[in-house]
């Protein structure tokens, strides 16, 4: 595509890059070159948009996702602080404490 990367938001380029392209206005070339892990950039904004939020039901399975992992790692962190844990040797005898020093 000769270089041509699209267009693309916020969070998807290497911070370097995004950095020097969104502080560029619209047919402007980048005044130096960047640097990046990739190597040197030379960056002609070409055209930019503005990506509307997505609707709810395009975000629902996302949503749920979070919230999911949200109630589940609060739910283990209830489950261990009042856990009370014994710790076995791989043949079923209890672990002796180490001496505290």
């Amino acid at each position: 595509r000769g270089g041509d990367l699209g267009f693309f938001g916020k969070g998807q380029m290497v911070p370097e890059f995004e950095a020097a392209a969104f502080a560029m206005k619209k047919g402007e070339y980048s005044k130096a070159p960047v640097q990046t892990q990739f190597g040197w950039h030379v960056i002609k904004v070409v055209d930019k948009r503005r990506q509307p939020p997505p609707t709810f039901e395009e975000a629902r399975g996302q949503i749920q996702e979070q919230l999911t992992r949200e109630l589940i790692a609060a739910h283990m962190a209830d489950l261990r602080a009042d856990a009370e844990i014994e710790l076995f040797n791989i043949d079923g005898s209890p672990v002796e404490e180490a001496p505290k020093q």
